[in-house]
């Protein structure tokens, strides 16, 4: 049910932007973007700011759409690229996914620590 939804969705899209969404990419960003959202939900509750965490999951999924559609490849430029080139661009936004996360934890963990310095 919830994969008829989502083709239908990307189906939709498919007539509005050029080129067409790839349905594994779309599932799987939008996996990490929910992960990453309820990640940072958590730590937003533990500082008692459970509201921006919501928001944040709301931002994180848009950002990672947003990382997902400028990945798009037409069909037939897939068709000449070859399975090869989807397992390197799909690493490339993993490792690229990743390498954001460790910014925000650093950057997490050095405003946790400026905020227990001034509270002391």
């Amino acid at each position: 049910m919830f994969f008829e939804i989502v083709n239908d969705l990307v189906t939709a899209v498919r007539g509005v932007v050029e080129p067409p969404v790839s349905l594994t990419l779309l599932a799987l960003m939008s996996a990490v973007a929910l992960i990453q959202g309820l990640t940072m939900n958590s730590l937003f509750a533990l500082w008692g700011k459970a509201g921006q965490g919501l928001i944040f999951l709301a931002l994180s999924w848009f950002a990672i759409m947003g990382l997902a559609s400028s990945a798009r490849f037409s069909v037939d430029h897939w068709n000449e690229l070859g399975i090869t080139a989807w397992n390197t661009l799909l690493a490339q936004s993993i490792e690229d996914m990743l390498g954001l996360y460790l910014v925000l934890a650093i950057l997490i963990l050095a405003v946790w620590g400026v905020k227990a310095l001034v509270n002391r």
